[in-house]
This record gives C-alpha cells, sequence and structure tokens, in this order.
C-alpha cells in the first residue's frame, strides 16, 4: 500500500487496514444518539438489532414473517422460475391487475413475445420489495453479505427496468456504497443525467460525482464552484460538504460531511426508507472519496457504531465485487446473464424511443367511464363524489372527460381498488365543440 505524505497526518490502522488520522481513537467508540426514536447510546462497534429504532424492529420482524423463509435465491426464484399461467395465478398478486398489466405491457411492447413479456414483467415486479428485504435479512441474520449481495442485485435490476441509462448522483452514491464500481462506471461515462432542472443541486452533484468516477479533476472543480456559490441546508449539507472535501482534498471535510449524513436528527427520504437501519449515501460517499485517494477519509472512524454499519463496511472492504461468487443460473440464465454479467437481451430492456412512444401515449386525451359499481357501490359513489359532480343515477356514466391519460391512471386505479368497472376510451370531442 502505498504510504500517504505527512502533508495528511495519517497513519496505517492495523485493525481496519485503511489510512486513519493518527488521532483519529477509531478504537475509542462512545457515540451518543439523541431525539426520542429509541436512539440509544452505545460502547460497541458491534450492530446489533436493539439498536434501531423501534419503527425499523417492526419493519424487519414483518418483512422477515412475510417472506416465508425465504433467501434471496428463493425470492427471485418465486419470480423467475415460473411459467406464465403460473405468474399470473400467484397468491401475493391480484390476478386481475396482473392480467390489466399484462395486456398494457402488450400494447407497450407489441414486438415481445409472450414469454418474453412475462420476463419483462418478471423484472419489473422483482425489485419492488428487494432491497427492504435484504435489509431485513441482513439485521434478523446478523450477516452484512445479504445486505451488500442483495442491494447490489437489486440495483441491477433497477438499470435493467430503468432502461440502463438513467444517471443521478444518488444512484451512483448507492452504487459505490455497495461497492458496485462497475456499473457506477458504466453509467458515469454512458448514463443520461435525468434531473430536468440543470442548475437544481441534484443535477450540479450528479455531475461532480460522475467527474470523480470519471477521474475528470477539471470537471469536479466546475461542478463544486458551482456549488460554493449554492445555499445549502438540510440533509444537502453532507451531500456538498463531502463533495466539496473531495474536491479541495481535505480529510476534515470529508469527515465532517461523512459525519453530517449520519446525524440521527437527519429525515429526508432516503433515510426513511431504509427505515434507520442504513444509511447508503455515508457508505457511498465514502467509497467514492476512497477512490480517489485513501488518506481523504483517514480522519473518519470507520469503526463507529450506530447508525454507521461498521460490518457491512468491513465485509465491503474485503469484497470489491460483492457478485463474485453469485450463479443465477438454475434459476433463469437471462437473470443470470442481465444480472450478474450486465448483459441483458436487447428486447429486456426499455429504450429511449420506447419511452419517447410510451410517453406520447401517456399524453393522449382520455374519458374516464364508470361501466359498473362492483360489489360496494357505496364506496365508489363515494369515492366518485370527491372527484366530480354526480349527474347520472346509474353506469355507463362519465366520470372525466378530455383528460391526459397519464392524469386518469390513479382515479382509475382507485375506483378498481373499490371493485367498479371503469374504463379509459380515447376522448372523442363532440360535434361544434
Amino acid at each position: 500500500m502505498h504510504r500517504p505524505s505527512n502533508r495528511f497526518n495519517t497513519t496505517l490502522c492495523r485493525g481496519t487496514n485503511v489510512f486513519h488520522h493518527a488521532t483519529c481513537g477509531h478504537t475509542r467508540v462512545n457515540l451518543r444518539l439523541g431525539g426520542n426514536r429509541g436512539y440509544f447510546e452505545m460502547t460497541s462497534s458491534k450492530p446489533s438489532p436493539s439498536q434501531l429504532p423501534k419503527r425499523a424492529v417492526a419493519e424487519i420482524k414483518r418483512i422477515m414473517a412475510e417472506s416465508d423463509g425465504l433467501d434471496l435465491r428463493g425470492y427471485l426464484s418465486k419470480w423467475y422460475a415460473r411459467a406464465p399461467e403460473d405468474f399470473l395465478a400467484w397468491p401475493s398478486w391480484d390476478e386481475k391487475a396482473l392480467e390489466s398489466l399484462h395486456v398494457e405491457w402488450s400494447e407497450k411492447r407489441p414486438h415481445l413475445s409472450e414469454s418474453q413479456r412475462f420476463q419483462a414483467l418478471a423484472f419489473h415486479f422483482a425489485d419492488a420489495n428487494l432491497e427492504e428485504f435484504a435489509l431485513a435479512r441482513r439485521w434478523a441474520l446478523d450477516d452484512p453479505a445479504e445486505l451488500a449481495i442483495g442491494r447490489c442485485v437489486a440495483h441491477r435490476i433497477q438499470w435493467i427496468n430503468f432502461g440502463c441509462r438513467a444517471c443521478t448522483a444518488l444512484i451512483l452514491i448507492e452504487l459505490l456504497a455497495e461497492r458496485d464500481s462497475r456499473l457506477a462506471t458504466f453509467l458515469a461515462e454512458n448514463g443520461d443525467i435525468v434531473d430536468t432542472l440543470p442548475n437544481a443541486l441534484t443535477a450540479i452533484a450528479t455531475h461532480a460525482v460522475r467527474a470523480i468516477i470519471l477521474k475528470d479533476r477539471d470537471g469536479l472543480r466546475t461542478a463544486c464552484e458551482r456549488m460554493r456559490m449554492r445555499k445549502v441546508k438540510g440533509s444537502e449539507l453532507g451531500l456538498v460538504t463531502t463533495l466539496l472535501g473531495i474536491c479541495d482534498e481535505s480529510p476534515a471535510d470529508v469527515a465532517k460531511g461523512l459525519q453530517l449524513l449520519l446525524d440521527p436528527k437527519r429525515r429526508d427520504e432516503d433515510t426513511v426508507f431504509n427505515f434507520w437501519a442504513f444509511v447508503p449515501d455515508a457508505h457511498g460517499l465514502y467509497r467514492l472519496a476512497e477512490s480517489v485517494d485513501a488518506r481523504l477519509v483517514a480522519e473518519f472512524d470507520v469503526t463507529q457504531g450506530y447508525p454507521w454499519d461498521a460490518e457491512f463496511h468491513s465485509w465491503t472492504q474485503q469484497h470489491e465485487n460483492p457478485l463474485s461468487d453469485l450463479d443465477l443460473n438454475s434459476i433463469c440464465p437471462i437473470l443470470h446473464d442481465a444480472v450478474v454479467n450486465l448483459s441483458p437481451p436487447e428486447w429486456l430492456v426499455w429504450t429511449a424511443e420506447d419511452e419517447r412512444r410510451h410517453e406520447a401515449e401517456l399524453c393522449t386525451r382520455c374519458d374516464l367511464w364508470l361501466i359498473d359499481w362492483g360489489p360496494h357501490p357505496d364506496e365508489v359513489r363515494g369515492l366518485i363524489s370527491k372527484m366530480t359532480d354526480i349527474s347520472e343515477k346509474s353506469p355507463p356514466m362519465l366520470i372525466h372527460t378530455n383528460f391526459a391519460k397519464m392524469t386518469l391512471l390513479d382515479p382509475q386505479r382507485q375506483l378498481e381498488a373499490k371493485g367498479a368497472t371503469v374504463e379509459l376510451r380515447a376522448h372523442v370531442p363532440l360535434p361544434n365543440a
């Protein structure tokens, strides 16, 4: 390992095999987390479910109870090892909704065969709860490998579902958290920045993260100069502080930014999604800084306790490729090639042309019709009354007219959830209208 210069005042830590600040005191863990959501005071870096907030523990118990003892391979097998007729009969999903989705996908992807459509549907559904499933197993089984491998599989399936091109700072950082540098580098080189506002902080951060991954020093400086002109507060402060610390080659600022991401008062969407059992951006930004120079993370204590996951960090430190031993061929060769080898078949990928065609379809003008009240007419009538005035007393009746299709999809789903039969029909203008 290359020995750093004295400028960084670092030493090789035997316990973690990375460079630490000479005075970091990484073995002296006494992290006190405030608040009223079940946080704790700890004196050991060994994580356990008892350290988690009550909400997290409840979520873990729920997910493990609903998983019926399935491991990752079993979870994937329930989707990919099924014939089309079995897929529609899967008891966890409403058969009518699946039939409707299959018809919709038949319209969206008419060039696919029946078998290919069901494979695409399997990819569409499989990543829905896979991250939460992996997170629950990490804590329930006390095994950080469950989290690293499960998250990596989930994110690669999402990459396929997003058309193999969507690129944001959050996506790149999430990939780096489990050390999926192969996919992160691919997206940095080939992905499309999907932020619609080019001057938004999220877009600027994406340019900065891409530049770091691609070793583009000038691009990083340009992005960071734009970042310095912004007023940053709240959950964005940790991200910006870390990125600026990387740009300025400041281990102190990198450590400060990472620690801000672990602040127990933080309440952004990402930590809520992970029900405060894991903070992926702290781990991802650590790896991002480390990829530039290991000395940049020297002042951050990787052995500290919750909400930092020291065991997950240690496992990923020893496994540069979390999927190196994963073989999914026995479940589905297409799944193995797509996820493990990052080589999905062309028909499986939602292309830019597919997206443009689908967006045009969503913008078509439609009418929403009630065909039948279903088994709960009073509930349906009450729901419709919140949407519009009811003039007709019995179906068929027009609920909404001349709206973009995308606007009517949600009320359609709400009415169908109540048991009503509804239809979206192409809008036909009235004569002389």
